[in-house]
């Protein structure tokens, strides 16, 4: 459903908000948050999405997806996942159902022949990389913890792992492009590779 939807041409606009709604369950609040709308605002892309929708003829095969059904698909899990990434959990070592439902299907499009794009990879690392520290991003009163505050020991190895794999698999690919994915990506990786806060190269970051 959510593949079918994306390779609607309906604008982002009004696809994003109906998709994340429908399909990704979230809330009108938290999509007007995300994409930086009010909520009538939101509840109003959301109903011209849903009567446009209503009269489309959408395809029956996915043997061919177009490109931008592929840029909106990575779309709506890049902002599905930053949903559930600034949720805090009522258990501090529960990690949010929304980064990782963005997670598996983020590894699904990855690995999909049809699916999968040069950009793929950077964002599968990017989301890896966030959830390397996902249990140390609020304290127990769900205030947001600064990175350099945050504690290192409890960031998790097995993301971290996979993360700098495909980050490193897509700067090795002559088909992977400069987008805000990979750069988001190589930002994420400096922060969290430096031994502490103190020792993070800046050079390095500004050099991204």
């Amino acid at each position: 459903m959510l593949v079918w939807l994306c390779t609607s041409e309906l604008h982002q606009k009004y696809l994003l908000p109906i998709i994340l709604k429908q399909i990704c369950g979230m809330s009108q609040q938290a999509i007007g948050k995300a994409m930086l709308l009010g909520v009538a605002n939101t509840k109003k892309r959301i109903t011209i999405a849903t009567q446009a929708l209503e009269d489309h003829a959408f395809e029956t095969s996915f043997d061919n997806i177009p490109r931008h059904a592929k840029t909106n698909l990575r779309q709506i899990l890049c902002l599905l996942f930053n949903n559930g990434l600034n949720c805090k959990e009522e258990h501090a070592d529960t990690i949010p159902i929304a980064c990782i439902e963005a997670l598996n299907l983020m590894r699904v499009v990855a690995n999909n022949a049809i699916l999968n794009a040069p950009e793929s990879s950077p964002l599968l690392a990017l989301i890896n990389l966030y959830m390397t520290r996902i249990h140390t991003r609020f304290d127990n009163s769900g205030t947001p913890i600064p990175l350099n505050y945050q504690d290192r020991k409890n960031w998790k190895t097995p993301y971290l792992v996979e993360g700098c794999y495909l980050l490193n698999q897509a700067l090795d690919s002559h088909e992977t492009h400069a987008t805000p994915y990979l750069y988001e990506a190589l930002l994420a990786q400096e922060h969290i590779k430096a031994d502490c806060f103190d020792t993070t190269h800046w050079d390095h970051i500004i050099s991204h």
